[in-house]
């Protein structure tokens, strides 16, 4: 789990915003293929009236989305919140096999 909030002021605005994340897994090591199924929930506030005076959107100061969200980088965790499954094998040493579904609220 982590988790971050962002205060002050920007632009005469005042800023008060956060994000979380959590994953958990679990991995079955003496079966075949050793498959690995992960959960994860994700949640950046956003900003439902940008005429307020206050900026409630999460900065993400260094983005990397398309690690966690796909790389047709749409998302970049602000104003979203995402449940998540994903699921890996390793039919050899060398080679892994992973998917991922994802459910997006903007």
């Amino acid at each position: 789990m982590e988790g971050a909030y962002q205060f002050g002021h920007d632009n005469g605005r005042t800023v008060s915003a956060a994000f979380f994340s959590a994953n958990m897994a679990h991995q079955w090591l003496q079966t075949l293929w050793k498959p690995k199924l992960t959960g994860l929930f994700y949640w950046g506030s956003g900003d439902h009236d940008p005429a307020d005076g206050q900026d409630n959107t999460f900065n993400t100061l260094f983005p990397l989305g398309h690690a966690y969200w796909g790389l047709i980088d749409n998302l970049a965790g602000q104003n979203l919140v995402d449940y998540g499954l994903q699921l890996a094998v390793a039919p050899t040493k060398k080679l892994t096999l992973s998917g991922a579904l994802h459910w997006f609220m903007l």
